[in-house]
């Protein structure tokens, strides 16, 4: 696995999918650049910032966690270092780490 890609958890439930991704581009783009990629679904270039559905749940939810892919190596660094625990309005306080392999069954 990437060593660019972290793991961002600390989200509450009421932040809409659009709140969440805007405040992950302003925190982390101060660091370096969050990577672009094509959506498959919608054609369109967007941030590599993945948020997972709580298939558990009525409606669209969405997890407290998501997925961000930066450029590079130290662009992902420079967000760890700054951003390892960063608190916000409303009590939310993200966490950032690398994100680790899915370990293969």
């Amino acid at each position: 696995m990437s060593n660019s890609k972290l793991f961002v958890h600390g989200f509450r439930n009421y932040l809409s999918l659009e709140d969440r991704k805007t405040m992950l581009i302003n925190l982390f783009s101060q660091y370096g650049k969050i990577k672009i990629i094509n959506n498959p679904r919608t054609g369109v270039d967007e941030e590599a910032i993945i948020f997972i559905r709580d298939k558990e749940k009525e409606g669209v939810v969405y997890k407290n966690f998501c997925f961000v892919e930066m450029e590079d190596e130290e662009a992902a660094h420079a967000v760890l270092e700054h951003c390892a625990n960063v608190d916000f309005e409303g009590g939310i306080k993200l966490s950032t780490s690398l994100a680790k392999a899915k370990e293969e069954e």
